[in-house]
């Protein structure tokens, strides 16, 4: 390190700082306080004073994967929201060709939101032109890429690029990633590395033997085939989760026969938060008039909105065992349920559960029970022994003669990262998570050092907008940013007693809701008792208030230097060596 002396010229605003001597330091690596050798007479945390101002920030990567909502949503905060462009460079991978995520993704008939669409919106960016209260997947879609091309957010994403490895290395504090691009691999290295896959990432096929021998059309959900033609075939459609429920009304009018092969019975219920839209609990499409007022007046736009965010978060109260909102719901969802079905005890019998509403993800859909009860829709509450060449066998021998199957079976819902993450210790952390993702508060691992991730296990699937719970976490990613660039931060590690003592409270708290409930629920990985994993213990407004502090005492800390304090520099602060205003804090 080379120390210059000289003396600060006058800059026209503090001419009391001219003539005064400074220290420069010139080409000095991050390293080079720690290959300083200690004066034998300074103790042995000693640095040398930094000539920089308190707190001046190093320019640092942040490599994000994926380009859904949440790193669209983190990317609209480095460039637009919290400008860092100067001092974060931002680079987001992408596996697929286009940006949005499951949007992009999933484009089986049917395909859309049952979150209404006013809510389901990054929450800056309101859209005055949703067509209708609840929509589908394509407009879902059109509005990502509309806000994209806005605010310039795909600048920074390379496309086609899927990251299949990531490992910390500790010597230099940096994530270094293997990338499959155009057919090779290329390598990149990042300060901080953001998991933004989300959770409906890997799709699964059902674990059954004969997938293979099946010589009709096998398509999942996931990966929609277009082309086919459902007019008078014999479909059977595996399972009844969300995707499953949206689909059987799109082809049941066209199809011969749909045999809907089913494990457990689902609460069926009216779009959520119909009462708003001022129907008979279907979903309305909004006028040009309507929409035209909401562009006129953004006011009215915001006070409809908030209405819309209070109601969700207020249904949180649903979710608490035996509480007087539990029962209600009850109440209603089976009356509503049985009203559709037509009173047929042999179809309540099969569909309406004994459990509580909201165990298993509530879905909101008067079509599906509309379908359902038609004359070329049969259920089966069966499991399925195996594919053959013409159909399935069911596990009480019976077979069945289908042209087409459409795999409705979900996703690896495991939380285990869909690539290979090395942390500090060597651990990959899909082993680590593959039989018990405890993480903190979703956002991060233990051992897995400047690794954040969105929606994690234990954050508000259940309660909320997902948009809302994005935006959050991306602030609380870019506030540890912020610390670990200012302050010389090596790495921040979320401790194993932070992780103990997060997932001890959650799993105790979830005694009390209707989620440890015996049902077969991805809340539980897909299994019927144990661990509640995808929910957070707490309503979606406890979560934001959690993450509004980082809480760094639940992190190991580990600075660039060995005095904590070297960021502090050379005594001034930026307001003086910028010479701006020194008396901003008289307000009187």
């Amino acid at each position: 390190m080379i120390i210059i002396d000289v003396l600060l010229q006058s800059n026209g605003k503090n001419d009391w700082l001219t003539g005064l001597p400074i220290r420069l330091a010139v080409n000095r690596g991050l390293d080079d306080d720690l290959s300083d050798s200690v004066p034998p007479t300074r103790p042995c945390n000693w640095v040398p004073i930094r000539e920089q101002y308190l707190c001046q920030p190093r320019r640092l990567k942040i490599i994000t994967i994926g380009a859904g909502f949440s790193g669209l949503t983190l990317a609209y905060k480095v460039q637009n929201q919290c400008k860092l462009d100067d001092r974060i460079e931002h680079v987001i991978y992408e596996k697929n060709p286009d940006i949005g995520g499951t949007w992009y993704q999933n484009r089986y008939p049917g395909v859309g939101c049952d979150i209404p669409a006013h809510i389901y919106s990054f929450i800056w960016e309101p859209n005055p032109d949703w067509s209708s209260f609840c929509v589908g997947g394509p407009e879902i879609f059109t509005y990502i890429k509309r806000t994209a091309d806005k605010y310039n957010l795909t600048k920074n994403i390379q496309f086609n690029s899927k990251v299949v490895e990531a490992q910390w290395n500790e010597a230099d504090g940096k994530w270094h990633i293997k990338i499959e691009q155009n057919g090779k691999i290329i390598r990149d290295i990042g300060d901080l590395l953001i998991n933004a896959c989300g959770v409906f990432n890997t799709w699964k096929w059902p674990d059954v033997d004969g997938l293979n021998d099946f010589q009709g059309h096998l398509v999942h959900s996931a990966q929609w085939k277009d082309g086919y033609d459902f007019q008078g075939k014999n479909v059977g459609l595996i399972g009844n989760g969300a995707s499953a429920i949206q689909i059987l009304p799109k082809i049941q009018p066209f199809a011969a026969h749909v045999t809907c092969f089913v494990r457990n019975p689902t609460w069926i219920s009216p779009p959520i938060l119909a009462e708003f839209a001022k129907s008979d609990g279907q979903n309305i499409e909004y006028t040009e008039e309507q929409k035209a007022e909401f562009r006129s007046n953004p006011k009215k736009l915001l006070e409809m909105r908030k209405t819309l965010e209070h109601a969700m978060n207020k249904f949180f109260g649903v979710y608490i065992k035996d509480s007087e909102h539990q029962l209600m719901a009850q109440k209603s969802l089976k009356e509503f349920m049985l009203q559709y079905l037509q009173k047929s005890e042999e179809l309540a019998t099969l569909l309406i559960p004994q459990w509580s509403v909201g165990c298993r993800r509530i879905t909101p859909n008067n079509q599906y029970l509309e379908a359902i009860i038609q004359t070329n829709v049969t259920v089966k509450m069966c499991s399925i022994d195996r594919f053959t060449k013409t159909g399935l066998q069911t596990a009480n021998n019976e077979h069945y003669e289908l042209d087409a199957i459409i795999c409705a079976t979900g996703f690896d819902v495991s939380y285990c990262p869909p690539l290979k993450l090395i942390g500090s210790d060597g651990v990959d952390l899909a082993q680590t998570w593959k039989t018990n993702p405890a993480g903190y508060f979703g956002i991060a691992a233990h051992g897995f050092p400047n690794y954040f991730i969105f929606i994690g296990p234990n954050t508000p699937v259940a309660q909320s907008s997902l948009t809302s719970c994005i935006d959050w976490e991306a602030d609380y990613i870019l506030k540890w940013a912020k610390k670990i660039q200012e302050e010389d931060i090596h790495s921040v590690d979320v401790t194993q007693g932070a992780v103990d003592d997060f997932n001890s409270y959650a799993q105790e708290f979830m005694e009390r809701t209707v989620w440890k409930e015996h049902c077969r629920s991805w809340y539980k990985s897909g299994k019927v008792n144990g661990n509640v994993t995808a929910p957070y213990p707490g309503s979606a407004l406890h979560y934001k208030e959690m993450l509004d502090e980082l809480r760094p005492e639940d992190f190991d800390i580990k600075y660039n230097t060995r005095n904590r304090f070297s960021f502090m520099g050379n005594g001034f602060t930026k307001r003086e060596s910028l010479g701006e205003d020194l008396s901003y804090y008289l307000e009187k």
